[in-house]
């Protein structure tokens, strides 16, 4: 999980979740980068899904320490965190390797969203 920055004077951002074993990543557009936003998303995600199917799809979550990301517990409960289901994890500072296929992803979508340009479909 992470997010997509749009241009500097823009405060939209896209957040990303890469399902590893089919490589589907989802980008759902955020107004703003914050823990707010991003717990309001996952709950989209959660009510598309259902409890059951998000703890399905999101067995482990791995993102970084941003500030969006402070929420552990909401994070957590959002995507049922619970013994034997999804578990958070947060990457090592500086260490965007850590989720590498992730990154990866962001690479393409800068083909379509170049960094600076912002993040409206309508500019394309």
């Amino acid at each position: 999980m992470d997010t997509v920055e749009g241009a500097r004077e823009d405060s939209a951002c896209l957040l990303t979740l890469l399902h590893r074993p089919s490589r589907l990543q989802l980008a759902l557009p955020l107004e703003e980068k914050t823990a707010g936003c991003v717990a309001g998303a996952l709950e989209g995600v959660r009510a598309v899904l259902g409890a059951d199917g998000t703890r399905r799809v999101f067995r482990a979550v791995l993102t970084d320490n941003g500030p969006e990301f402070s929420d552990e517990v909401a994070i957590a409960a959002l995507l049922g965190e619970g013994r034997g289901e999804t578990r958070l994890f947060y990457c090592d500072p500086r260490r965007s390797d850590q989720k590498g296929a992730c990154e990866r992803n962001h690479v393409e979508i800068r083909k379509l969203l170049p960094k600076g340009r912002g993040l409206r479909f309508d500019r394309l």
